[in-house]
């Protein structure tokens, strides 16, 4: 049986009479018509006032829901844009591009110190750097802090560990 018949069978004594043929079928349990019954007799003796206050509730209940689930909505698409950090690595860079809020005790804090707000690269020479700085930009991420820490930072660990030096390379 189908909610919209039980929902008839409130309002129709013909759909009423068709639901009580159903119930008569159902050999589990003797299932009553008397709920719905006296559901039909309680509608029927409401006034147009009532009436016109309860559509009204109902249409106000059902805004606020609607509300409630666009705010649902945009409370787990702003949650989405939220990244735990996980490695170390990430936590830098994302501390280098000012992207980092940390949350974290007074005596974990680090003390305050001025912030690096942009980089300067006099020479970059890495194959495919310009696609990759316009992705970055496009992301809001610092392309100078991404390459100092994922490139110049291992290849000057690479010469420190090798005694190498740095060089100007010039064409």
């Amino acid at each position: 049986m189908h909610l919209q018949q039980l929902r008839k069978a409130v309002v129709s004594k013909d759909e009423l009479k068709r639901v009580a043929q159903v119930l008569k079928h159902v050999p589990a349990r003797k299932l009553s018509l008397k709920p719905i019954e006296e559901l039909a007799k309680k509608i029927h003796r409401y006034s147009r006032e009532e009436i016109s206050a309860l559509v009204l509730r109902f249409a106000v209940d059902f805004l606020h829901l609607r509300r409630d689930l666009r705010d649902a909505e945009h409370l787990m698409a702003c949650m989405e844009r939220i990244h735990l950090v996980t490695t170390e690595q990430v936590r830098e860079l994302s501390r280098l591009n000012n992207r980092l809020y940390e949350c974290v005790m007074q005596e974990e804090a680090k003390p305050k110190q001025d912030h690096v707000v942009s980089h300067v690269i006099i020479k970059a020479d890495v194959r495919g750097s310009t696609q990759m700085t316009q992705d970055l930009l496009a992301r809001g991420l610092s392309p100078a802090s991404h390459f100092s820490l994922n490139l110049h930072e291992p290849v000057k660990k690479l010469l420190d560990r090798f005694c190498g030096e740095e060089s100007v390379y010039r064409r």
